[in-house]
């Protein structure tokens, strides 16, 4: 029996011709004298120093403590517990600007707590953070009891000094 491989003329398939060799020769010849010279001419990183100075700004009147704290009883009798919670945090927040003479305002609570984690109170205004920001952000329902923690802190803090 004859084999068909036998009949088919050979195919000479070359992968790389000469030509072939010398331009990927010379590609790669370009691409790394390019390099060199890239990598010699360009200047090393250098740092930045950069000096942060806080704005002093100034914080918008407000009213006493006892209004304040009426204020607060009053969105507890009305079962407003978001807003309880953003105006009890806004106090916490005059409160710590006034004694710290330092902006508040503007931080989040975790900056808040990191900026004052070495003070006597730390645990009672983490307590407070902790009972606050569930409804302020979560949205859970507040509760009497929670509000009524909250009241306690608000006024040991107060009372206290930092």
């Amino acid at each position: 029996m004859n084999d068909i491989h036998a009949n088919l003329p050979p195919i000479n398939l070359p992968i790389f011709t000469i030509w072939d060799w010398l331009l990927l020769g010379l590609f790669c010849f370009f691409i790394l004298t390019f390099s060199f010279f890239y990598f010699k001419k360009r200047k090393p990183a250098q740092l930045i120093e950069v000096e942060v100075k806080e704005k002093i700004v100034e914080l918008p009147k407000r009213k006493s403590w006892p209004e304040e704290l009426r204020i607060l009883k009053k969105l507890v009798e009305e079962e407003q517990w978001k807003f309880f919670s953003h105006e009890a945090t806004r106090i916490l927040k005059f409160y710590f600007s006034e004694k710290l003479k330092t902006n508040m305002l503007e931080k989040t609570s975790e900056e808040i707590l990191f900026f004052i984690k070495k003070r006597k109170n730390f645990e009672e205004i983490k307590q407070f953070f902790l009972l606050v920001d569930p409804v302020k952000f979560a949205g859970e329902s507040g509760k009497q009891e929670r509000a009524e923690n909250v009241f306690k802190i608000l006024k040991k803090l107060i009372k206290n000094a930092l």
